[in-house]
């Protein structure tokens, strides 16, 4: 029989713990009954009256549901305040986007001599009346929320039109000098007041309208000559305004949703806490067995010891404690702390300490196991009495993973996860903290990268996100440790630099600058644009010094737009020079055939331009093709060739993304087109087909037909005239071809 061991149940700020006894043999003294201690001690704490702990859980949980209820109250009253904001906000957008709209053709129409109208009949037959007719039925037809478009002035107090958008032959159309019996007294009051005007709901036979009123001013006298109206449908007004509180009020039912989630995993929690005081109630039974206390010890997964308090020597361990740190049973006994190596000695000593006073419990320790590396342990220390002999019985849990965890939750929670620098909720905790005394001067870098969406589109977002991270590395480079550089959008970054003038902060961006110049990624430049502002004394609120940084970023991004995406056009169109036989003769080639042959049809000055810049540029969507199917000298397959016949959506996108070049976007995603419809990406057919792609398509394939090619040797200029004639009409304009042919007579 093995001889009586005494049991233990401590109190702990985690709860009650098992402890447990060494094995008998390895003690000096006789087993003896457990002494009881001093709640001081750390020994037993009786329980308090169960009738009174019932009625302070009742009272606590009473206050619970109050808060949980104003908490839902609170969310009710924000949500609808949010929804509020959101529509009034989104109002204001859809309002200044309109009175952005109408200012613009009021800029245009002013231009037009609105002084020669006179909102008569007669009208029609003025130059005048036709080019301002032509210019507002131009915006109705871009614009199409706008119904309708028109002038209308004022004589005798009476309202009549001078021009509208519709054409003579629409049922709606106004001719000029057509009073306008249904305009309200709101298309009165620009004549007086001289102010742009929308208007509410106005209904007349045409429908439910929003217009937008505004007068237009001579301007040599300075009187209002005329009135601009904008009618748009009320719905369709409404329906943009809609969109935007529709989403805000997604917002708010997710909300709701993460409270209900929260209020179950409250309620989930109290159950499991419930489990827990009752696995504690049995866990206080099983403590009066010593049978089951020492399969506890020997079994638990929380690393237990014991050991002699004279001299610090293990009498015990339990298997978690040999697994978790590596050691063998025999490595252990008789050893302390310090010959095992387990803790500094600095570490022992606050130990020792804590567990003098009766306050070791839940310390956080560094635990080193056999294998030298550090683990993070929760640690609990207690006197316990084994016979004649006072022992530690230390219990600790191994909480690495968990701090891993921690930090990884944290750094993410303060990190842009993509590029490692911070994240806006840290910038914005961080800009309130410098925002003091001491901090200043507080200099901010606003940084905007250049041409990241058109890498994106055309090397894919992987090429992008390089791009980022080769910026966040420069910024890195150039900043001190004491500053804070976060990622606050898409590609806008921005740089918090305390006790830092202006002065230095511009020296600065001429180093991130610098440094740009002499980085590359995929052969292109990294370009950024960089404003900077400077807050000087505590007064200055520290929003505006960010406005005044972010204006001059994007007027900077504004100036140098232009020489950045020519830059970056330039470097595509060199890079496609390396990676396919489209050389730049072969472009210059096409731009001196294309031209004659476009003089012989006609073509007008400003199409010429525009068919040199397509000769160029045609086939710089080729980019975003791989260079295996660009150089292969067999047959593409099904895959390839659906892939390399992408490269003209490719070129559309770089090219409307830019501009200068812009222009020819239709055309170029049109030079693969068929005059019988069969060609790609849209299948236009005929004269469908712009009249410069057609003409770039018959140069093209006659220059690819007598110059060598990676998959075949040149047709003379004979075979290649033959090819053309052959699929003239099918592959090819036939006229254009016949002209073409001709040109090229018997050469």
């Amino acid at each position: 029989m093995m001889k009586r061991m005494c049991l233990r149940l401590l109190h702990t700020k985690c709860g009650l713990a098992i402890l447990c006894t060494p094995k008998l043999d390895q003690l000096d003294t006789p087993m003896t009954p457990m002494k009881p201690m001093k709640p001081e001690n750390g020994g037993i704490i009786v329980l308090g009256i169960i009738n009174q702990a019932s009625i302070l859980n009742l009272i606590k949980k009473a206050g619970k549901t109050r808060i949980k209820i104003l908490y839902l109250i609170a969310l009710v009253i924000l949500g609808a305040i949010y929804i509020r904001f959101t529509w009034i906000v989104a109002y204001n957008n859809v309002s200044e986007q309109a009175l952005t709209l109408s200012r613009t053709t009021k800029t245009l129409l002013q231009d037009k001599a609105l002084g020669y109208l006179e909102a008569s009949p007669d009208d029609v037959e003025k130059m005048q009346y036709k080019h301002i007719k032509a210019s507002l039925m131009e915006v109705a037809r871009v614009n199409k929320n706008i119904r309708f478009v028109y002038l209308y002035t004022q004589k005798d107090e009476k309202l009549y039109f001078m021009v509208d958008s519709e054409p003579v032959n629409s049922k709606d159309y106004s001719p000029p000098g057509q009073e306008y019996t249904e305009a309200n007294q709101a298309y009165i009051q620009p004549f007086v007041n001289g102010e742009a005007l929308i208007t509410g709901s106005v209904s007349d036979r045409w429908g439910n309208w929003i217009s937008i009123l505004m007068p237009i001013n001579d301007p040599e006298s300075g009187r209002i000559i005329a009135v601009l109206g904008m009618d748009y449908d009320e719905k369709t007004w409404n329906s943009a305004i809609y969109v935007h509180v529709i989403q805000a009020v997604t917002v708010i039912l997710a909300l709701f949703l993460l409270m209900l989630v929260f209020y179950w995993l409250l309620v989930r929690n109290e159950a499991l806490r419930d489990e827990k005081r009752k696995l504690d109630i049995a866990n206080d039974g099983l403590k009066k067995s010593e049978e089951k206390f020492a399969k506890a010890f020997h079994s638990g997964a929380v690393l237990m010891a014991i050991s002699r308090i004279e001299d610090g020597r293990f009498v015990d361990v339990n298997a978690s404690f040999l697994d978790t740190l590596g050691f063998d049973r025999d490595e252990v006994i008789g050893k302390t702390t310090s010959d095992l190596n387990i803790f500094d000695e600095e570490q022992i000593a606050f130990i020792m300490k804590m567990a003098d006073e009766g306050r070791a419990c839940d310390l956080e320790v560094a635990i080193r196991g056999q294998d030298g590396l550090l683990r993070t342990g929760i640690l609990t220390v207690d006197r316990i009495d084994i016979g004649n002999t006072q022992c530690w019985l230390t219990s600790m849990m191994d909480i690495t993973k968990r701090k891993e965890n921690e930090e990884e939750i944290r750094y993410l929670s303060f990190h842009d996860s993509l590029t490692g620098v911070y994240n806006r909720a840290f910038f914005e905790e961080e800009l309130m903290r410098l925002d003091t005394e001491r901090c200043l001067p507080l200099s901010i870098i606003m940084a905007d990268l250049n041409g990241l969406k058109l890498l994106n589109d055309t090397f894919g977002h992987q090429t992008g996100d390089e791009l980022l991270k080769m910026s966040c590395k420069i910024f890195k480079k150039v900043t001190r440790e004491e500053d804070i550089v976060a990622r606050i959008g898409g590609d806008e970054f921005v740089i918090l630099l305390p006790r830092t003038p202006e002065k230095h902060a511009q020296n600065m961006v001429e180093r991130i600058l610098k440094e740009c110049d002499e980085v590359e990624l995929n052969g292109i430049r990294v370009s950024i644009a960089l404003g900077v502002a400077c807050k000087e004394d505590l007064d200055t609120d520290i929003k505006k010094i960010m406005m005044l940084s972010d204006k001059r970023m994007y007027s900077k991004k504004l100036l140098e737009g232009k020489s950045c995406r020519s830059h970056l056009i330039t470097s595509l169109l060199g890079i496609l020079n390396e990676k396919t036989f489209e050389t730049k003769e072969h472009c210059y080639r096409l731009a001196f055939l294309s031209n004659e042959l476009a003089q012989k049809m006609g073509l007008s000055d400003e199409e010429l331009e525009r068919l040199k810049v397509l000769s160029v540029m045609h086939d710089i969507g080729k980019i975003a093709v791989s260079d295996g199917i660009l150089s292969k000298p067999g047959k593409l397959n099904l895959e390839e060739f659906e892939e390399i016949t992408k490269h003209s959506e490719s070129g559309f996108r770089i090219v409307s993304m830019t501009p200068e070049f812009a222009n020819i976007a239709d055309e170029l995603l049109s030079h693969h087109e068929r005059w019988d419809g069969m060609g790609y990406p849209r299948g236009l057919k005929g004269k469908e087909i712009p009249i410069i792609a057609r003409i770039l398509t018959v140069v093209d394939a006659f220059d690819a037909m007598t110059n060598d090619r990676v998959y075949r040797k040149a047709m003379s200029l004979f075979e290649a005239k033959e090819e053309l004639i052959r699929n003239a009409g099918t592959q090819f304009d036939p006229e254009i071809v016949s002209v073409f042919v001709t040109d090229k007579g018997d050469d």
